[in-house]
């Protein structure tokens, strides 16, 4: 499997488990509003139809 890295970020998106959920919301979540060159954050629901920006 051939891994890449992205140095800056415009966009991430986040498909929240019912485990790392919180985890996400909180802590993911204010460490990425520390990049310079993130325009969004989406944060996609598993278990409804329903995405979070």
């Amino acid at each position: 499997m051939r891994t890449q890295l992205v140095d800056s970020p415009a966009l991430i998106i986040e498909v929240l488990s019912p485990t790392t959920e919180g985890i996400d919301r909180r802590e993911k979540l204010r460490a990425y509003r520390t990049l310079p060159s993130l325009k969004e954050y989406a944060m996609v629901s598993q278990d409804e139809c329903k995405v979070d920006l």
